[in-house]
């Protein structure tokens, strides 16, 4: 049994566009198509490999900051490559929602299940003492995890332009076996499959 490692992490990342209502849309697939997400510019792309607990993982990150980066808008993937290993949604995903407020050193100002489709996932609002706020989305599909961040003032953390963002999000169904949510795991630790 091992503990996973999980998505809080730094940003450090370019200004694409001054003001949000001239944003220019962009429709931005995950690494594997598996789901798109509409991001307001170009994003950067970071990937790397890393060995945890579980085994071997691919990271992926997308991100985009606007107003001089005082809005962060982001999408991660982990990719869990042993292909034994398996999790269960529920568990998997509120350890790793606690998991994040703990990491965070932040206050909990928002939790609660969220649905696209025959897709469910689990969403976060952390307020910081920096008076920002970072509302997360969680989604388990197979062996990868989905995250979809938005840093913002704590003002705009219900605006339109962060509902806009986490709206976008869309999965392609055909690109998957299932939608995660096989039986083997709890949270923070894992199983082989025999």
């Amino acid at each position: 049994m091992g503990v996973l490692r999980l998505f809080w992490f730094s940003l450090p990342i370019t200004t694409q566009a001054a003001n949000p209502a001239s944003l220019e849309w962009r429709t931005v697939p995950s690494s594997d198509g598996v789901l798109t997400v509409g991001m307001p510019g170009e994003p950067e792309v970071e990937s790397r490999d890393e060995q945890d607990s579980v085994g071997p993982t691919q990271v992926v990150k997308q991100r985009v900051g606007i107003d001089d980066n005082t809005i962060l808008f982001s999408l991660v993937e982990r990719h869990y490559l042993d292909e034994d290993v398996q999790f269960d949604r529920g568990p998997f995903l509120d350890g790793t929602a606690e998991s994040t407020l703990a990491q965070s050193k932040g206050e909990l100002v928002g939790e609660s299940e969220v649905h696209r489709g025959d897709l469910v996932g689990k969403a976060i609002s952390i307020e910081m003492p920096q008076e920002y706020t970072v509302s997360m989305q969680f989604f388990l599909i197979g062996r990868s995890v989905y995250q979809l961040k938005v840093v913002t003032p704590n003002a705009m953390a219900d605006s339109p332009i962060v509902r806009r963002f986490f709206e976008s999000l869309e999965v392609d169904k055909s690109r998957i076996g299932t939608v995660g949510d096989r039986v083997s795991a709890t949270y923070g630790e894992f199983s082989r499959a025999d």
